[in-house]
This record gives C-alpha cells, structure tokens and sequence, in this order.
C-alpha cells in the first residue's frame, strides 16, 4: 500500500503477488487482486486490470463480501476506455447497492463525468449539485468537492449558463490548495468573461494568471487570449 500511495506502482504489484502466494484468507487475497487492479489501471494496463477485478469478484461473492470498490474500479476502468454505458451501469451498481459506501461520492462524480460525456448535461449537472449538497468537506476530501465544482463550470457553460459557471470555477480559484487547479480555474472563468464581452474582467483575469504564474504552461494560451 506505501508503494501505491508513493506511486512506485512495480514495486506494489510485486508485494500484493507476495500477499497473495502467502495467504489462504480469502478476504486478504481479494483486497490484494483490487489493488492490482487499481495499480494496473493506472498504468494503463487495461485487460490485466479488469482481470483482477474480475478474480476480486468472484472472491468476494463467495466469501460475502462487498463489492463497492471492486464496482468502482471497473466503473473507472471502463470510463478510461470510453465504453460509458459499461462505466455508467457500474456506478448505478454500486449507488443503488451500497448507499453507505465510503466509495459512494466518487461513483457519483464518476456518474457525473460519463453523463458529461454523454451530452446528458443537465442530469450531469443535477448529479453535480448532488455531491456538492451531499458530500461537505468536512467529511471528505476538499479535491472531491473541487472536481464537482470543476465539472459543474464545464457543464454550466455547455448550458448556457456562464455566469453560473464563472461562480463554480471560482470556488476553486479562490480556494483550492492544487497551483494547477487554481491555474486552471482562472483560465475558465478568463474565457468565460471573455466569451460573454466582459472584457475589462477577462483582460484582469488573465493579467493575474501571467503575473501570479509567469511560467505556467498556459502562459502562451494567455497572452494570445
């Protein structure tokens, strides 16, 4: 798991075979082949991936236990491989199967995210405003909240609705610890008052973003706007 969470992913896989061979308790062989699976998707390693999730599964329906992380792995799996109506029938899975998951408010923005995808923009949105009214940063994690509103400014402008979208990029702007989210953000809300004729607020916007991050990667796409 240190490896993991450190990103050396080679080196976790290794140790989560070990667990593996070294175990007979169905519950530790089970949440091992998960982490495989979670450590081979993020290595793009799709078919290997969804393997151990598959051989999760199997595990966990015989021994009874649950399937929350395994559903969203798969959910993920299948959103990275653009097969949505897969990754959206998984997420339902796990909302409607495990309402008091630890796992729920991620199926949600994974729901989100492929209702976006589907140009489902207002039911994308609706499931937005759901982690957002649901899901408080006291009890999770703030980028949780981030990537609500983030998704949501993309759905409002698909809408319509900039003025809208502008005040949910805001609350990441103002507000997130992540330079590159906050970087970004700013150049959301820079184009949106753009693309409205707000232009005095779009030049103000995009002065800061070259003053406060003169060597960003989009310090080009700035000046051009």
């Amino acid at each position: 798991e240190a490896n993991y969470y450190l990103d050396d992913l080679n080196a976790a896989l290794e140790n989560y075979a070990k667990a593996i061979s070294l175990t007979q308790d169905a519950k530790i062989k089970s949440l091992a082949k998960i982490s495989c699976g979670w450590a081979l998707l993020k290595l793009n390693k799709y078919d290997e991936s969804l393997k151990n999730f598959e051989e999760a599964q199997v595990l966990s329906k015989e021994n009874g236990l649950d399937l929350d992380d395994i559903l969203l792995g798969k959910g993920n799996l299948f959103l990275e491989l653009d097969q949505l109506d897969k990754a959206l029938g998984f997420y339902d899975e796990l909302i409607i199967s495990y309402p008091y998951s630890l796992r729920l408010p991620d199926a949600y923005l994974g729901k989100a995210n492929v209702l976006y995808r589907l140009s489902k923009y207002q039911e994308s949105a609706d499931t937005f405003n759901l982690i957002l009214k649901r899901f408080s940063e006291d009890n999770f994690p703030s980028d949780l909240m981030e990537k609500a509103y983030f998704g949501l400014g993309w759905v409002n402008l698909k809408l319509g609705r900039p003025l809208e979208a502008i005040e949910n990029f805001k609350n990441i702007a103002n507000s997130s610890q992540d330079k590159m989210m906050r970087l970004s953000a700013l150049c959301q809300i820079a184009d949106a008052y753009q693309d409205t004729g707000v232009f005095p607020e779009a030049l103000a916007i995009y002065d800061r973003i070259l003053k406060d991050f003169p060597d960003s990667v989009y310090s080009d796409y700035v000046q051009y706007q």
